[in-house]
């Protein structure tokens, strides 16, 4: 009896473990400002083995997303402008000072094939700068969703590098490659307006974020759908967790404003 009582507690534990495991593997979206405290180095990934990119200055405005340990450093996913559009890249913990907590990354760590040509961006965001294009049947190593986008790692040029790719860039072809993938709980929606402002919290009288320009991706969890008052939406921009009006975002993309609120209000919205 005893020993069966132990081999179920066991096997209770495995699955508590798994599970724990399994939420391990979603992907830390919510980061937090950060203040440099010296010039910013920053790499496509968290070692010397990726790709550089360049030294901004201490005074640039930054999100820091997620830690990650590469080289005996503890290195940080930020977000921040660069020339104008997004962009996220690596550089060291010791260089800034957090305002909050933030996990270490968690990757699915896959080997898959990439079925179309894709262009790799600098952050999820068809605006952000492109890092690479790579080809089609191209073995890249997948890491993660963030909305509609894949977070990826590959080799260009003899180094390591990361960045995001459409989702569709893998759609599943059992006939070629049988690749699958894990759920993705997350869609992208669009800002349809010069600028969409996103709230710290969902009431237009709280701190705004971000004014999110015209065509921006912002994220979307499903399994926050229920848990959002109606009328707004549970986004992540900018590296930052916060709320938009539903009426200010879409998941369709339009050329303009104008064109946007033409065409949703002839659909009914």
């Amino acid at each position: 009896m005893k020993k069966a009582f132990a081999k179920k507690a066991m096997l209770a534990l495995l699955a508590l473990a798994l599970l724990s495991a399994s939420a391990w593997a979603e992907p830390n979206l919510a980061g937090v400002r950060a203040i440099p405290n010296q010039k910013l180095s920053f790499r496509t990934g968290p070692s010397t083995a990726y790709g550089e990119i360049d030294t901004l200055p201490q005074s640039t405005p930054i999100v820091a997303i997620e830690l990650e340990e590469g080289n005996g450093v503890t290195w940080v996913l930020v977000e921040f402008e660069y020339y104008g559009s997004r962009m996220r890249a690596y550089t060291g913990l010791k260089r800034m000072a957090l305002t909050g907590y933030i996990p270490y990354a968690s990757h699915d760590w896959l080997s898959r094939t990439l079925l179309f040509d894709s262009a790799v961006y600098a952050a999820p965001d068809l605006n952000a700068a492109q890092r690479a294009e790579l080809r089609a049947g191209t073995t890249v190593t997948f890491l993660g969703f963030e909305g509609s986008y894949c977070f990826i790692e590959y080799r260009a040029g003899g180094e390591l590098n990361r960045g995001y790719v459409r989702e569709e860039d893998f759609m599943v072809d059992l006939g070629e490659f049988a690749e699958d993938f894990p759920d993705n709980d997350g869609d992208t929606f669009y800002s349809i307006n010069a600028y969409s402002p996103m709230y710290a919290s969902p009431s237009e009288r709280s701190e705004v974020l971000f004014d999110v320009p015209f065509d921006a991706s912002v994220t979307v969890l499903f399994s926050e759908f229920d848990s959002t008052p109606s009328d707004w939406l549970s986004i992540y921009y900018g590296g930052l967790h916060g709320y938009g009006r539903y009426d200010d975002f879409c998941d369709l993309r339009f050329s303009s404003p104008e064109q946007a609120h033409e065409i949703l209000g002839l659909m009914g919205r």
